[in-house]
């Protein structure tokens, strides 16, 4: 709730192995809409959902990463 009021995002995508847990999601709403019934005046409302490549979104992210590296040494060596 704090990072919400903090950073302002539409959405919280939790990714690694913590989300392999399907009921994390839920229980994550679940709290947060009790803290909304018990203090009525938090008017953030953040949607939290899983990553789409799950526990293999660092992987993804290295991948890319190392792509963008191979090019930009490509691009240097052709000048």
């Amino acid at each position: 709730m704090n990072l919400q009021y903090i950073l302002d995002p539409e959405l919280f995508a939790i990714d690694r192995g913590i989300n392999a847990q399907p009921i994390l999601i839920e229980r994550l709403d679940w709290a947060l809409g009790e803290i909304k019934r018990v203090n009525p005046l938090h008017m953030a409302n953040p949607k939290i959902t899983q990553c789409t490549y799950r526990s293999d979104a660092n992987l993804y992210g290295a991948l890319y990463n190392f792509f963008l590296e191979k090019e930009k040494k490509l691009r240097e060596s052709q000048t």
